[in-house]
C-alpha cells in the first residue's frame, strides 16, 4: 500500500525525505510554508512534490488534496528555552504557538490516517497543549508522545539539552502500523 503526506510548515524537506524511508510511503505529497525560501529549497530536494508559499493559519483546508498522512512542524520558536524571554501579552508569540492549531485544524478537515506533529519539548508547558491534545483525540487519532535529543540521538546516558525534540505521533484506530525499511530512500505511485 502506498502512503502519500501533506508536509505543513515545511522546511528543507528533511521531514519528507525521511518518510521516504518509510516502506510504502510514496513522498507525492503537498508542502506547504509562509516563507519563500523554504519553499524555495523544499522544491529543489523534492521537485515531484507540490508546493504552496502560503500562511497555512489563513488557507482554507479544502486548497490542499487529501493525502494520508500529515507531517507538521508548527513554529516552536516562542516555545524553546533557546527563545528570548516574552511578555506573556506577546501577541507574535501566542501567534506562533497557535499554529499548532492548524494542524487540528486540517485534520478535522482531512481526518488523516498517520501524523506527526514535531515541536520543542516546552510545547506541552503551553497553556493550550492539553485542550489541543483533547481536541486531536476527540477526532478520533490516538497520540503517543515521542521524544529525541537531536544533539546526541541514540544515547540515553546523555542529558538532555536544547537539541531535545518532542512529537506526537497520531494515528486512528483503524490504520495498520508502518514498518521502517533500510533499503534507502523509496519512492511510491502517487494516491
Amino acid at each position: 500500500m502506498s502512503f502519500t503526506l501533506t508536509d505543513f510548515f515545511c522546511g528543507g524537506g528533511g521531514s519528507s525525505s525521511g518518510a521516504g524511508f518509510v516502506e510504502g510511503v510514496g513522498v507525492r505529497m503537498m508542502a506547504a510554508n509562509h516563507w519563500p525560501l523554504a519553499v524555495d529549497v523544499h522544491n529543489d530536494n523534492h521537485p515531484d512534490a507540490d508546493h504552496d508559499c502560503a500562511d497555512i493559519s489563513q488557507v482554507d483546508p479544502r486548497r490542499f488534496p487529501k493525502t494520508m498522512m500529515i507531517w507538521a512542524s508548527p513554529s516552536c520558536t516562542k516555545n524553546s528555552v533557546a527563545r528570548r524571554e516574552g511578555r506573556p501579552e506577546d501577541i507574535a508569540g501566542e501567534r506562533s504557538r497557535a499554529t499548532m492549531w492548524d494542524v487540528q485544524r486540517f485534520a478535522e478537515h482531512h481526518r488523516y490516517r498517520f501524523g506527526f506533529v514535531e515541536n520543542v519539548c516546552e510545547v506541552r508547558k503551553w497553556v493550550g497543549f492539553r485542550a489541543w491534545k483533547i481536541s486531536l483525540e476527540n477526532l478520533g487519532s490516538c497520540l503517543h508522545a515521542v521524544f529525541l535529543n537531536a544533539a546526541s540521538p541514540g544515547r540515553p546516558d546523555r542529558p538532555p539539552t536544547n537539541g531535545e525534540t518532542a512529537g506526537s505521533a497520531c494515528s486512528t484506530p483503524r490504520a495498520p502500523a508502518a514498518r521502517t525499511s533500510n533499503a534507502g530512500p523509496h519512492r511510491g505511485p502517487a494516491a
